[in-house]
């Protein structure tokens, strides 16, 4: 390949992260590469002479195939001497073996391999797509790590997969904390550019198989738990069976926020209506079916009600975690409760702090360890008044949020608890009372919507919105288990 001459003095070293040696003809690919500069010019990442970072695809005996693969920018400017790491969407060819041929380029001038500087190259075999296999098409608004809701639809998509299904799964949002080989399959689409696209081929190749997955699916599985434009689609679908997996949807009036998001939770209320094209709809527990059976929308029968399949490996009792005792100042023999979810008004933080001080007139050292994510403006807002309630009642320092935690530790923080408590208003199901008598945590929690089935009795239950009955229920296991081991035994 005859060399050409860049602006700069370009030199680099390319690292690819976990190299693939196959993938499929029907599958975007999704590479870590570490890029390092070791020459003497910056990398610009803005401007007529940008550097991205882009492939070719050659035949095994190096004979060029493709030379112009897709492109992503630099999330910075790479001067000298310093590093970064970018995700590679690349392109796979027709089934075969070929090298990948990782490569920078200078924009409007040159790539990096024609000014002197050599590429990368790995050895990938493409294998072709199972033609017989059934596809599924996944449709949410979005698919968030560490969220009951998103990490259904990721096990979803996995147990497909492993039954040999083709699965695609299309969202308003793509979360870019999700694995590499979860989001391969994912495809970011609006409603209007999913209609449009339906009959004219898209510019983008990912989102292009993933359109084409959508025309041919077999199965259409359509999440809902919130209004969201992607649930339109389900009206122009004349094939295929069409299943909506329901969650739930929160009452407006139980959600202190601004007023578009409770007009949002209204819409979804009559977005529910479009469950009539729907041939099957699944609910998580009695109460949501019943919701989906008030709508009048689909017969009974052909309403499926299944549990939530929650994955459980992680959870069992086992001996309290010495550091996260001393991280969050616990005593090993302070009793504690736990709660686990969403710091939003229908969970009501307050009434667990308010339900506090009267389980410390006989426990004097209980404490309440909160554990969610406080970023969002409408959980911030929880969870300071939260915090100020518990300066009012003088328990300040027995109430500590966590705020987001790793899958790691939220299993450890189950095992630190006497209990888990919830006082939520509105729940589809609730995951976490299921993590925690897998712990051997017994549950207290409100006696409203799916809460009792869900707990049944590996707990106790009481009146919404009722702190004193909540502290009640309370001191009924703390007192029964102070004759028990301590819980650092209880394994």
């Amino acid at each position: 390949m005859p060399a050409v001459q860049g602006h700069n003095q370009f030199a680099a070293t390319y690292e690819l992260i976990d190299a693939p040696r196959t993938a499929r003809s029907d599958r975007l690919l999704l590479l870590r590469v570490r890029l390092h500069n070791t020459g003497d010019s910056p990398w610009p990442h803005r401007g007529a002479t940008t550097v991205n970072l882009g492939y070719h695809w050659l035949a095994a005996d190096g004979s060029i195939v493709d030379f112009n693969g897709l492109r992503v920018g630099l999330p910075n400017t790479v001067a000298p001497g310093e590093w970064v790491e970018v995700e590679l969407q690349v392109e796979p060819p027709a089934p075969g073996d070929y090298l990948l041929a990782i490569d920078l380029v200078e924009e409007n001038v040159a790539w990096f391999s024609q000014q002197g500087v050599d590429w990368l190259t790995t050895p990938i075999t493409i294998t072709p797509a199972a033609e017989d296999a059934l596809r599924v098409c996944i449709i949410g608004q979005v698919c968030l790590i560490r969220d009951a809701v998103g990490n259904h639809m990721v096990d979803q998509a996995r147990a497909l997969q492993a039954q040999g299904y083709h699965v695609d799964i299309l969202l308003e949002h793509v979360d870019p904390r999700q694995p590499a080989d979860v989001r391969e399959i994912m495809a970011s689409i609006s409603y209007e550019a999913l209609r449009s696209s339906l009959g004219k081929p898209a510019s983008n190749p990912h989102l292009r198989r993933a359109i084409e997955n959508f025309r041919k699916a077999d199965v259409f599985i359509f999440h809902y738990a919130v209004h969201y434009e992607l649930f339109e689609a389900i009206q122009f679908i004349h094939h295929g069976v069409i299943l909506v997996d329901y969650h739930g949807i929160t009452p407006a009036h139980l959600w202190n926020s601004t007023d578009r998001e409770y007009e949002r939770l209204r819409a979804s209320q009559a977005q529910l209506q479009l469950l009539r094209y729907a041939d099957y709809a699944i609910a998580h527990s009695a109460y949501t079916r019943d919701e989906l059976i008030a709508t009048n929308t689909l017969a009974p029968e052909r309403i499926i009600q299944m549990a939530l399949p929650v994955d459980l490996r992680r959870f069992h009792p086992k001996q309290p975690s010495q550091a996260l005792l001393k991280q969050y100042g616990i005593g090993q023999k302070r009793p504690l409760l736990l709660y686990v979810g969403r710091i939003a008004a229908n969970k009501r933080i307050g009434d667990l702090v308010r339900a506090l001080p009267l389980i410390r007139e006989q426990f004097p050292d209980t404490m309440l360890l909160l554990v969610g994510d406080t970023r969002p403006a409408d959980y911030a807002l929880e969870a300071e008044q939260a915090k100020s309630l518990a300066a009012q009642l003088s328990v300040a320092e027995a109430v500590i949020f966590t705020g987001s935690v790793s899958d790691a530790d939220l299993a450890q923080l189950y095992n630190l608890a006497d209990l888990f408590v919830t006082a939520s208003l509105h729940e589809g199901f609730c995951i976490p009372v299921i993590e925690a008598m897998a712990s051997g945590v017994p549950v207290v929690g409100t006696r409203t919507t799916a809460l009792p089935e869900t707990i049944g009795d590996g707990g106790l239950t009481f009146t919404p919105q009722d702190p004193a009955d909540l502290a009640r229920q309370v001191l009924t296991i703390l007192s029964s288990r102070t004759t028990e081991q301590p819980k650092e035994h209880r394994i």
